[in-house]
């Protein structure tokens, strides 16, 4: 799992918390799917920040690539991709989940 490379296959272990997940997916999206505007923080709105069904779909692939997820169609939702606050805790929670199956 590596922020400098999008591509690099996510390692099993411990679910990071989720102010570590917020930080890790601020970097993401700002290095690899938007320029950020100056002030732009965890509770920023993503749609505001240039968040399209194109970035969306470089985001998910981002998410997959980092943290071995897949998200389902339910997850796709305007609620989870508000903010990256939001974003963040949906991931932290399939973690958990995926984790727990694998045990």
């Amino acid at each position: 799992m590596s922020e400098d490379n999008p591509n690099a296959a996510a390692a099993s272990g411990p679910v990071p918390e989720h102010e570590v997940l917020e930080k890790k997916l601020t970097a993401l999206i700002g290095k690899y799917v938007l320029e950020l505007p100056a002030g732009f923080d965890r509770e920023s709105d993503l749609a505001r920040a240039g968040l399209d069904s194109m970035a969306l779909m470089q985001l998910l692939i981002l998410i997959e690539n980092n943290f071995g997820l897949m998200l389902s169609e339910a997850d796709l939702s305007r609620e989870n991709f508000t903010c990256i606050r939001s974003l963040a805790a949906l991931i932290r929670e399939r973690l958990l989940e995926k984790n727990s199956n694998e045990m």
